[in-house]
């Protein structure tokens, strides 16, 4: 893989270049799309593709499966934040982690901690990271879901697979209809 800020030719997989240290987490992107949709995908950031009246449901690592599951229930969402005692975050739950680590294999579930089951260490996006940026993470991690946090690693938000395509599709359509007027 070669750096694109040194020009230095790296093994493949590597997260950053060995002679100046670069990142090459970019160098995974493919070549941008042309037109609107490359504007969108290049240049929208992650916080503008949230839905911002959908909260995200943060809990404490300590807390029982029992709880992350009545909170899935409850708020719909399909990713839940965990944070440490501190209020970084720690982790993340979300329903594939139920049906895959729980279901099945607990029988009290209030005597099991968040902290067993959820991913620990997530990928994780600042809020000026752009749509590129989350797809490509989500690409190579194999992920659907990515925690948006400040520069203290505080949850603010999350974004998923399922709000990248809504968003595009919404400013897509957007555009169509405004040039077609």
């Amino acid at each position: 893989m070669k750096c694109r800020s040194c020009g230095h030719l790296n093994y493949p997989g590597a997260d950053q270049c060995e002679k100046c240290t670069a990142s090459l987490s970019d160098a995974y992107l493919p070549p941008p799309p042309k037109g609107k949709i490359r504007k969108m995908i290049m240049e929208e950031t992650v916080w503008n593709a949230i839905d911002q009246g959908q909260k995200p449901v943060i809990l404490p690592e300590t807390e029982s499966v029992e709880k992350a599951i009545k909170a899935f229930q409850e708020y719909q969402h399909s990713c839940l934040l965990i944070v440490n005692e501190t209020g970084e975050l720690a982790g993340v739950v979300t329903y594939r982690d139920i049906s895959q680590k729980v279901a099945l294999k607990f029988k009290d579930l209030k005597r099991v901690k968040i902290s067993q089951i959820m991913t620990q260490r997530p990928v994780t996006l600042k809020r000026d990271d752009t749509v590129a940026v989350a797809i490509n993470r989500m690409s190579i991690a194999g992920i659907r879901h990515i925690p948006i946090v400040d520069d203290e690693n505080k949850p603010i938000g999350w974004i998923s697979i399922k709000a990248v395509l809504r968003h595009l599709s919404k400013k897509s359509l957007a555009a169509t209809s405004s040039s077609q007027a």
